[in-house]
């Protein structure tokens, strides 16, 4: 059969037209599958901004109840302290002025060391001044009026711990003696060795000399969410600690005790204070260096005893020998000085003491808000 050029060529033109017809009809879903995507994807993002512009206007009710809402958190923070805790707090109501404050700090301070000592309790130097050596030392620096109340309950904090310190110190070694481990007449050795305090009443003159006894607490930015507080002393340290202190909900105040003895002293320390709005926040243990410890010779000294007189082989049968005028008149002997088996230990113990926070506005009614003494 012949083909005709001209069908041919018509049925060529009509078969192009059908497939690019096909093609753009393709390409137009296409194009319109994307455009309606795009126009979905810009209407949701409008829809977005206009609910977020309705979520938050600032306004004046807003931010009232933005600071309710603030403030109920701080109440909770406060009421689930004291709920989980329920500690006891050390109340100042003092109401005199800085001579007087320092005149009672001193006192108390006096009278503690003298406690120590009866108990037969080493006290170093740097121990002596309880963390006030700033004020005890005749320099006449001054406690500034809107701190006077709080350095007074830090003293009597100080005084807490010193107290339950020197008991647990006295009821180890009065087991030791009713366990027969220890003589009656002996004692065992204990060293107070530092007592710094947080110093947080000091200007940033007063701030520039910082006494061995004093520590600077310097929150970290955060401390809201990380905890962290760095803590310096006056000899240039600085470690870390993790504060319960937050801002605006619960204030703190650091001690920090050091001092050689048994580990059992430590037990009943902590176990004392446990009722008290006080946490322990760091411990450190080390060997005693050799020279906080008593020498040989100075134990032997301190025991008024002289040398053992030789031994009498007729006593072994009962023969007693004759009392002579140098033996009936030889003074009683005074109690020796014992360092326990292993040697003690030289122990940093830092505490945290919390109380709830109080806003200027309510500091002049401190004595009324404050939980009774106990």
């Amino acid at each position: 059969m012949k083909k005709h050029p001209i069908i041919i060529a018509i049925l060529s033109v009509c078969a192009v037209a059908f497939l690019a017809g096909i093609a753009f009809t393709a390409v137009a879903a296409t194009g319109n599958a994307k455009t309606r995507a795009k126009i979905e994807k810009e209407g949701k993002e409008l829809k977005r901004l206009a609910n977020r512009a309705g979520e938050f206007a600032l306004s004046e009710e807003n931010v009232q109840i933005a600071e309710e809402n603030l403030a109920g958190l701080k109440r909770a923070g406060i009421e689930k302290f004291g709920a989980v805790a329920a500690p006891k707090f050390v109340v100042s109501n003092f109401s005199g002025d800085s001579t007087t404050l320092i005149s009672g700090i001193k006192d108390a301070q006096q009278e503690l060391k003298k406690k120590f000592v009866a108990a037969g309790a080493e006290v170093a130097p740097d121990a002596g001044n309880f963390g006030f050596s700033r004020y005890l030392s005749n320099s006449g620096e001054a406690i500034s009026a809107d701190k006077l109340r709080r350095v007074d309950s830090e003293s009597r904090v100080i005084e807490t711990v010193m107290s339950a310190l020197l008991a647990a110190q006295e009821e180890h070694e009065k087991n030791l003696h009713s366990s027969n481990i220890i003589a009656a007449d002996q004692k065992v050795f204990f060293s107070l060795r530092a007592v710094r305090r947080e110093a947080f009443e000091l200007t940033p003159e007063q701030r520039r000399n910082v006494q061995k006894d004093e520590l600077i607490i310097v929150p970290d930015v955060e401390i809201a969410t990380t905890g962290l507080a760095e803590v310096r002393d006056g000899t240039g340290k600085i470690e870390k600690i993790i504060s319960l202190r937050r801002p605006g909900i619960l204030d703190a105040m650091v001690l920090q005790v050091e001092f050689v003895g048994d580990s059992a002293v430590l037990r009943g320390l902590l176990e004392k204070l446990k009722d008290y709005s006080l946490y322990a926040r760091d411990l450190r243990v080390s060997r005693t260096p050799a020279n906080m410890l008593p020498q040989k010779a100075a134990a032997s000294a301190d025991s008024g005893q002289g040398a053992a007189p030789a031994a009498d082989p007729f006593s072994f049968f009962g023969v007693a020998p004759a009392a002579t005028p140098a033996t009936a008149a030889a003074p009683r002997a005074k109690a020796r000085i014992v360092v326990e088996e292993g040697n003690p230990e030289l122990f940093t113990l830092t505490l945290e003491y919390l109380t709830p926070h109080v806003s200027a506005d309510k500091k002049d009614d401190n004595a009324e808000n404050e939980p009774e003494k106990k």
